[in-house]
């Protein structure tokens, strides 16, 4: 894998790296889906990880106090030299990037699912079965609701695009009336 040149990309692909090495990918990415989000998400604790007058140092010592216990050896690690380098900002950046990496690593595509409507469970499961036998390989769905397609789903995934939306269809039958050249001869009068 070439070396990314974003500041995201180098410190993801560091960590990919370290995951990999150590057999242990998957259970930093789950560490990381946990962890950065409540690093990043939160506005009190972003703003003391980017506040100037704040020494590093001490950001990461409040930093390893608050999560001992509850991140890994290699991610505490991780995450301290993150912030002692002065990179915080760029934690959900780097945290997208790896992900990003980590499903190129496991061979997984993202498909972007949008629907009229929430999906439940089971729907998921069968839409991801069929995913899978189509493209041959693992299936991360993305799902979003749009209530402007009314019904049925679109579907993106790589290249692909596929638009089984009740909306789509009905733009289909307006463009055959639309483009249909009707003959005043062509309707039975009584």
């Amino acid at each position: 894998m070439a070396a990314e040149t974003t500041v995201q990309g180098v410190y993801a692909e560091a960590l990919l790296q370290v995951a990999q090495e150590q057999n242990d990918l998957d259970a930093v990415k789950k560490e990381l889906d946990e962890i950065i989000p409540a690093l990043v998400d939160d506005t009190a604790v972003y703003d003391f990880l980017l506040t100037p007058n704040i020494a590093r140092e001490k950001k990461a010592e409040i930093v390893k106090k608050v999560l001992d216990g509850k991140a890994s050896t290699r991610v505490m690690n991780f995450l301290l030299t993150v912030i002692r380098r002065g990179r915080q900002e760029f934690l959900g950046a780097i945290h997208e990037e790896f992900l990003v990496l980590y499903r190129r690593a496991k061979n997984i595509l993202v498909v972007e699912v949008v629907t009229a409507k929430k999906l439940d469970d089971d729907q998921k499961e069968k839409l991801s079965g069929s995913l899978k036998k189509r493209y041959k390989r693992e299936v991360e769905l993305a799902m979003r609701i749009d209530p402007s397609i009314i019904g049925g789903v679109q579907l993106r995934a790589g290249g692909d695009f596929v638009d089984a939306s009740l909306q789509f269809r009905l733009k289909q039958v307006r463009a055959r009336f639309d483009g249909a050249k009707v003959q005043s001869g062509d309707f039975y009068e009584d």
